[in-house]
């Protein structure tokens, strides 16, 4: 049905993003004969078209308006007109910053409104440039959610568009396109669509892989090239040979050779070192600064990674690789083969298997996700957006941030963000473990083997038999032992484990002898006392190791009999032998527990840390239940937290007269020496819908206030606290409703109140898949991107342990152009005796490419900054590009005479745009850098080239 309505032009059509290619596709589609539905979230833009008001070059607002008045075409700022069409076409952006990395987020928001309104018999179409594998990998698994099944209820397919910007002599209609689908049926039924509006030819590839990567070969083709002759001007340069007449030389030859002229550059946003984030490291977590977590990858101890097989690479250029190996025995293998990879003066690492929290923007859940790439480069400046309770995110102008508006979420550029926007935080934890029951023997055997001499077991229920014994092989003293005192040493028992017919559930675990005699259960269930024993240790313990004996304490006030009485009745109920006793002096009350084995099991099993710096919830516990959680941190705010409470009359005197206030009022604080508890008792606060206050002048405290925060805390503290909290509660006249955070179901949104630049001196970027989505300090939510162009391919490459050498020596050829120029322009204004700090500077032309105003891609932006640098007044002209922004700077495009061009120190020509006579216009400059050829007189003295 959906071929015949192709052939007869009925099929309704939608294309998504009506930017510089989906504008001009969907006025040739409606221009064929097809009803085209424009839908682009901006809604002027959408006015303006409507209008018929253009803002693309290749489309003339005549030709606009002629499509709007014949009823083809309509623009909407909604996803609804997707349940009326037969065939969508995604053309959203993939945006590009200098490091060349791409926000595939527009495909996966478009692919998600998609997946809500999909219907039988529909055909949708990729056409934003990506890596290989995108059409496959993230929107086919999307769409089949809904149990449709590709090539027989909806079709896919890629085709990738090729829109040269300005170009008159090759329009979108008279270009060739290739077609790579799902199925057969999918590739079939693209490329009649694309037979009705494209003259050229249409072909059929084998794939949607096959089409993404012809995508790249072009563009790779490109950058090669150009990498190649950019090489080639800085060598002729440095020769005194003009590389412009060589190439037009080179040219004359009829076959074997493609003319390819110098450019200033081919056509990152990254966080701040201090940023935290969750690393899963085996069973442990670990929180890391972004800046630990890249040192442990690309060598450091901290982390254990092994390399599992071995790498071979070549030695190209300045390109290095590196990877990192500990020779140390262990029995749980966690990562293999990251490579540290450095171009563009940035460092890259593409680790394997390593895990980080995240949160997936489409079903609003956490969960972890693979870090893919890690990277380093350094920086001069970071943005600092800091919320109201003063969370704060450090990130570089052009990072991606997410941000809560009009009840969806938006991505917006660091720069582009405005006062009470909103950042999303973390409201809810992956819930890994629902019922966690730790078997003592086996967690010895993984953590510490060496020991496993020191431990015995011994039945629970029943004694050990005679006739059990006789089939281990043991001398008759031996077995007299054993029977007698009715155990095992560990090592018979792992030995001979399936004949003693005694399962692991069935034991003890036993250690010491006379009063250091300890036992417990071998299956240890991490129930809410146990959960709550550990926040008891996370607040109030510490574990000391003195020879072969390791003592845990926990240390309360004397007036704390709660709390006290609390951990005895556990440690009764789980039968852990302990001691007490009371410090009169300092008012102290201790409990002891000296263990060998609950000593393994809090530091080497549950990794909890042995003193206040290093305590922290056992990922166990962290990612389990909510009341697991919950249990958790009523133990450590029972140690940790403070609460003080006032209720009473305060008098206060307004206009000469006195009056007595009823003050009620509470605040329940907590501070922790260890960073990685302070963050987790954060997030399981946010899961419980209480939002603290961070203090702004000592780190690490939070306190929580207001009556709708203070009622979710009932029943946590218990003792004198608790009744503070009932007493606070019962004694509220009016409730506050604070606006500047909302909590909802699945996240926490709270608006920006200060945004302000920090120097830095280097930054990082961590890449995430599927998510592209990261968890950092506070539970703030953060977006990151992947590798765009040339430069995603290499990405995509190291999945399959393949290195793009060539493309990235090719692009690093290419990142020293910009400041190749900056040089050159320097060395000609010392010919003229002229320091280029106070040098007057006119850049000509910023767009990237000649007779368009599209500065995407652009060096122009990289000279002027290095210039700025250096002390250089910088002015510019374009007639296409009337203003831009620099550093935040927003700079306007002067007006053009010949008499202008006098006043400079130097002219710099970065785009040749065709409407200038510039021959002309070198005479009349004291200086001209050119970089595009532009001036064909090489008798003008004045004139520097590449």
């Amino acid at each position: 049905m959906l071929e015949d309505l192709i052939e007869k032009k009925k099929a309704k059509v939608a294309v998504i993003g009506l930017g510089y290619v989906g504008l001009p596709t969907a006025v040739e589609i409606a221009r064929a004969g097809f009803f085209v539905f424009g839908i682009d979230r901006n809604k002027e833009r959408v006015k303006q078209i409507n209008k018929g008001h253009s803002y693309i070059l290749d489309v003339s607002s005549r030709e606009l308006k002629e499509i709007i008045n014949s009823k083809k075409f309509r623009a909407v700022n909604n996803y609804e007109p997707l349940k009326k069409s037969d065939i969508i076409l995604i053309c959203v952006p993939t945006p590009l910053d200098k490091n060349k990395i791409p926000d595939i987020s527009y495909i996966k928001s478009a692919t998600e409104e998609i997946k809500k309104r999909v219907r039988p018999g529909q055909l949708i179409i990729l056409e934003s440039s990506t890596y290989p594998g995108t059409t496959e990998e993230v929107i086919l698994p999307a769409l089949q959610e809904n149990g449709y099944r590709v090539g027989k209820d909806f079709y896919l397919a890629y085709s990738p568009e090729r829109v040269d910007p300005g170009n008159k002599n090759y329009k979108l209609k008279n270009v060739s396109r290739v077609v790579g689908g799902v199925t057969q049926k999918c590739t079939h039924l693209a490329a009649e669509f694309y037979k009705k509006f494209i003259k050229a030819k249409v072909l059929p590839l084998s794939s949607c892989r096959a089409a993404e990567m012809t995508k790249l070969l072009e563009n790779t083709f490109r950058l090669v090239n150009i990498s190649m002759i950019n090489e080639l001007a800085l060598l002729c340069g440095k020769m005194g040979i003009d590389i412009w007449e060589v190439i037009e030389a080179a040219r004359t030859k009829p076959y074997g050779f493609y003319p390819f002229y110098p450019s200033a550059k081919i056509g990152g946003h990254c966080f701040d070192g201090n940023q935290c984030v969750f690393v899963k490291n085996d069973e442990k977590l670990e929180m890391l600064k972004i800046s630990e977590l890249y040192q442990c990858l690309s060598g450091s101890e901290k982390l254990k990674i092994e390399i599992r097989e071995p790498v071979t690479l070549s030695a190209v250029s300045t390109t290095k690789f590196a990877y990192y190996n500990r020779n140390e025995k262990s029995l749980n293998s966690i990562y293999s083969i990251p490579a540290l990879v450095n171009f563009f003066d940035t460092q890259f690492i593409f680790p394997n298997k390593i895990q980080i929290l995240s949160f997936d923007l489409c079903t609003k859940k956490p969960g972890f996700a693979a870090i893919k790439i890690a990277s380093k480069r350094k920086e001069e400046k970071i943005i600092s957006l800091e919320g109201y309770y003063n969370h704060k995110l450090k990130v570089t102008e052009r990072h991606p941030v997410i941000i809560y508006d009009n009840h969806r979420f938006l991505i917006k550029l660091a720069k582009d963000i405005k006062k009470e926007e909103k950042l999303v935080l973390l409201r809810n934890l992956p819930s890994v473990h629902d019922h966690i029951k730790i078997d003592l023997i086996g967690a010895i055997l993984n953590s510490t083997p060496r020991l496993i001499d020191r431990f015995r077991v011994r039945p629970m229920r029943k004694k050990l038999k005679r006739k059990t014994l006789d089939l281990l092989g043991l001398n008759w003293d031996e077995k007299r032992i054993f029977y007698k005192l009715n155990y095992l040493p560990l090592t018979l028992f792992l030995k001979y484990e399936k004949q003693l017919n005694l399962k692991r559930n069935e034991v003890y675990l036993c250690a010491g002898r006379g009063p250091s005699f300890s036992q417990i259960k071998n299956i240890i269930e991490i129930d809410r006392d146990f959960a709550r024993l550990i926040g008891y240790y996370l607040a109030e313990g510490c574990l000391t190791e003195e020879g072969k004996t390791k003592r845990i304490r926990f240390t309360f006030n004397s007036n704390e009999d709660f709390y006290i009485e609390d951990i005895k009745q556990i440690l009764n109920r789980k039968r852990i032998k302990y001691s007490y006793y009371q410090d009169k002096k300092w008012q102290s009350f201790y409990i002891k527990i000296s263990s060998e084995i609950l000593g393994i099991l809090f530091k080497e099993v549950l990794n909890c840390g042995k003193n206040c710096y290093e305590m922290q919830i056992p990922s166990q516990i962290f990612f389990s239940t909510k009341i697991l959680r919950k249990e958790v941190l009523a133990g450590i705010l029972r140690g940790e937290g403070g609460v003080y409470y006032v209720n009473q009359k305060r008098k206060y005197i307004k206009n000469k007269k006195e009056y007595n206030h009823n003050s009620n009022s509470i605040c329940v604080s907590f501070y922790s020496s260890s960073p990685i508890l302070f963050e987790q008792v954060q997030l399981i606060l946010h899961e419980m819908g209480i939002f603290p206050r961070l203090d702004a002048s000592r780190s690490q405290l939070l306190e929580i206030t207001g009556p709708k925060n203070i009622r979710k805390l009932q029943g946590i503290f218990g003792g004198e606290k608790e009744k503070k909290i009932e007493s606070y509660l019962k004694s509220i006249r009016k409730e506050i409703d604070y606006k500047k955070v909302k909590i909802y179901q699945n996240f926490i949104a709270i608006e920006i109140k200060n945004i302000k630049s920090e120097p830095v001196k280097e930054v990082f970027s961590l890449e995430v898949e599927p998510t592209n989505t990261l968890i950092t300090n506070s539970g703030i939510i953060v977006h990151n991107c992947i590798p765009l162009d040339p430069f995603y391919l290499s990405w995509k490459a190291k999945e399959y342990n393949f290195f793009c050498r060539f493309i990235e020596l090719a692009g690093e050829i290419n990142e020293q152009m910009p400041h190749h120029i900056v040089t050159k322009i320097i060395w000609a204004l010392n010919l003229y005796k002229k320091p280029i700090r106070g040098s007057k500077i006119l850049i000509f032309g910023v767009a990237y490419k000649e007779g368009i105003g599209d500065t995407r891609e652009s060096a122009a932006f990289d000279i002027m900054k290095e210039l700025s640098k250096k002390g250089a007044k910088i002015k510019y002209h374009d007639p296409y590009v009337p203003e831009m922004e620099i550093d935040g700077k927003k700079l306007k495009s002067i007006k053009f005479s010949l008499n202008t061009i006098k006043k400079f120190d130097c002219l710099v020509i970065l785009t040749a745009h065709p409407c200038y006579n510039y021959d002309e216009i070198a005479k009349k400059a004291k200086l001209v850098v050119d970089t595009k050829n532009a001036v064909k007189s090489r008798k003008l003295k004045n004139v520097f080239r590449l």
